[in-house]
């Protein structure tokens, strides 16, 4: 065994077992820190989805939960909720799914970079503290491009949601019937949270307070703004109809407004593109015959 496979291995060693003891010191505490995670994961769930054991079972805790529990503060426990919640799945396993990968990241990005600059000196200790937070904070990334793509979906899809919305009320059904057409054709997270407010209706919970729900799940600003206009209808009783014609008209030309921008970010996009790798191609096909031709006459001079 090399030097460098032994002090390799004797700071993993160290390091897990100052965390394993940091962990068993504070089991009691962050044993109250999970409960208080679980209820915040659990903030826009209904207490009577909470007690009909509608969540999915929690897996047990391990050594690296533990671990997790240590690195990890109460208030990035509130922003990571935050992430988890703008991809539609905020229960205490998805958290947990999330430590755990952060945590092993921080290990490998650790290992890695002591394995590769052990002997660098002061830049090799700045890459090690620079891997290893890059392993830390490459789940969050993650999460929060899927969050971002999944706004974007709701985005394209909610003009649909709202057509179909239009035609069931249009054709005599009332709006909790109309959302379950909505949630059986269409797929993806505008679906899935149809079918959350319609499982929360059934529950009990009110239809005002379930839209308000779906509003609160989603950092949206188009699917807040159909859900202020549904709650402002019910309030005052205007027909749903016509509030929903309204809204799909809009919609579809907010829609066509961001395809129109998005095309013209293309020309923008594709500059440097063609500037690295079509333009040196051109320039060697219609320029090489004549730099050729001008190296041999120089030549024959």
């Amino acid at each position: 065994m090399t030097a460098l496979t032994l002090s390799l291995f004797i700071g993993i060693l160290t390091f897990v077992l100052i965390m394993s003891i940091f962990s068993l010191t504070s089991r009691r505490a962050k044993f109250q820190n999970e409960t208080a995670v679980a209820s915040l994961l659990n903030s826009y769930v209904p207490d009577s989805e909470v007690a009909s054991g509608n969540q999915t079972q929690v897996v047990k805790r391990n050594l690296i939960d533990a671990i997790g529990d240590v690195m990890i503060s109460e208030g990035y426990q509130k922003r990571m909720r935050n992430r988890l919640v703008a991809t539609g799945k905020q229960d205490m396993n998805a958290y947990r799914a999330l430590v755990r990968r952060k945590v092993v990241g921080t290990l490998i990005g650790f290992s890695y970079s002591i394995a590769t600059q052990f002997d660098a000196g002061l830049n090799g200790a700045l890459i090690i503290v620079l891997v290893t937070a890059a392993g830390f904070f490459l789940p969050d990334v993650l999460t929060y491009n899927t969050g971002t793509k999944r706004s974007l979906e709701l985005d394209q899809t909610l003009p649909d949601a709202i057509d179909i919305l239009n035609l069931c009320v249009e054709s005599g059904l009332t709006f909790q019937a109309s959302m379950a057409q909505v949630a059986t054709i269409l797929e993806g997270p505008i679906a899935d949270e149809f079918s959350r407010v319609l499982r929360q209706m059934q529950l009990g919970q009110s239809l005002i307070a379930s839209l308000q729900d779906l509003a609160a799940r989603n950092n949206n600003d188009d699917l807040n703004r159909f859900v202020s206009v549904i709650i402002q209808a019910d309030k005052l009783g205007i027909p749903i109809s016509a509030v929903l014609q309204e809204q799909a008209r809009e919609m579809r030309s907010k829609r066509r407004d961001r395809a129109r921008e998005q095309a013209q970010k293309v020309p923008v996009k594709i500059l440097m593109p063609v500037m690295l790798c079509f333009l040196p191609g051109i320039f060697i096909v219609i320029l090489g015959p004549a730099v050729v031709s001008i190296v041999r006459a120089f030549a024959g001079m």
